[in-house]
C-alpha cells in the first residue's frame, strides 16, 4: 500500500522461526477480530541487548547438559548470589512486619533448595526464567526482560482468561522505534502483531506497555483504550513526564490500530522507589 508501512520492505525484526507460529490454527487465532485469552509470547522475539557489564559472568551458567539446557552446577557466580540473596532476606524480615516478613522468612527456608540455573516451567519458554534469575530479583540487581516478562505473564494468569488487559512484551517500544524509522507512513503492518488484533477490535480496554529507558530503567505506560488517555509511571519520577520520542511513537502505534481516537497523556501518580 503506497504512503504506508509494510513489513516486507524492511528486515524482520521479530523472526517468526517459532515452530507454533507456521501453524495455520495459530496464524487464524493472531488475525481473529474476537478477543481470546493471550497466548504466550512465542511468536515476538526480543531484539538483542547487551548484558549489563556487572553480570557478563553470568553467560557461563547457560549451556550446561542438563535435559534444560542449563547448567546444573553451582558456580562461584551462583554462590555469590546466593549470599548476597541471603542477606537481602534477611535484612528485609528485619524491617518488616507481617506478610512481607513471613514470605521473607519462607524465601530463606527454601532458596537452599533452588538448582542452580534451571528453568522454571510455570512461565512461557518465551520468558525463560531460571532460578539464577530469580536470586537476581532478590536484592539491587538489574531487571532484566526475562524478569519483566515473567512479572507481566504473572499478572495476566491472576487476571484470568476473561480479561480485558493487554500487556505488551517489554521490547515492544523499542522495536516499535525501530519500526517507524522505516515507516513511509501511518502504522499499517501487512501482519497484524501479538494482540494487536484484541486492541483493534476494541476487545481490550487497558494497554501496558512497560518499556526500557536510559538503558537502566523501567517505566510503565497505562493506555485506556475507552477513555482515550495514556498514562506514565515512574517509579525514580512520579511527577516526570515521559519522553517525547518515545510518546510520539506510542501515539503513532496506537493512531494505526485506533485511528478514530486522538490520545491524551493525563496525570499518573506513582509511588516513589525506596
Amino acid at each position: 500500500m503506497p504512503g504506508c508501512f509494510d513489513d516486507d520492505d524492511m528486515p524482520e525484526l521479530f523472526p517468526d522461526d517459532s515452530p507454533d507460529f507456521h501453524r495455520p490454527d495459530r496464524q487464524d487465532d493472531r488475525l481473529r477480530a474476537r478477543f481470546a485469552p493471550p497466548p504466550p509470547y512465542d511468536c515476538d522475539v526480543p531484539p538483542s541487548y547487551p548484558d549489563p557489564p556487572l553480570y557478563e559472568d553470568l553467560r557461563a551458567l547457560q549451556g550446561g547438559s542438563s535435559g534444560s539446557g542449563f547448567s546444573t552446577h553451582r558456580t562461584p557466580v551462583w554462590d555469590e548470589l546466593l549470599i548476597s540473596s541471603r542477606d537481602w532476606l534477611n535484612s528485609l524480615r528485619s524491617n518488616s512486619t507481617g506478610r512481607t516478613a513471613t514470605l521473607a522468612s519462607q524465601c530463606l527456608d527454601r532458596i537452599g533448595q533452588l538448582p542452580p540455573d534451571e528453568l522454571l516451567d510455570c512461565f512461557s519458554s518465551q520468558s525463560a526464567l531460571t532460578t539464577t534469575l530469580c536470586l537476581e530479583l532478590l536484592g539491587d540487581h538489574w531487571l532484566r526482560d526475562e524478569h519483566i516478562l515473567a512479572g507481566l505473564e504473572f499478572v495476566e494468569q491472576r487476571l484470568g482468561p476473561e480479561s480485558r488487559t493487554v500487556f505488551m512484551p517489554p521490547w515492544h517500544m523499542l522495536n516499535l522505534s525501530m519500526y517507524r524509522q522505516r515507516a513511509a507512513g501511518p502504522y499499517n503492518p501487512s501482519r497484524p502483531r501479538l494482540r494487536e488484533p484484541a486492541i483493534a477490535s476494541g476487545h481490550a480496554d487497558i494497554v501496558v506497555l512497560p518499556a526500557l529507558v536510559h538503558g537502566n530503567h523501567w517505566v510503565i505506560f497505562y493506555v485506556d483504550t475507552r477513555a482515550a488517555t495514556i498514562r506514565y509511571a515512574d517509579s525514580l519520577s512520579p511527577c516526570g513526564a515521559p519522553d517525547a520520542a518515545m510518546l510520539s511513537d506510542l501515539r503513532w502505534w496506537l493512531a494505526g490500530l485506533l485511528p478514530d481516537r486522538n490520545f491524551n497523556v493525563v496525570e499518573h501518580t506513582s509511588p516513589r522507589k525506596g
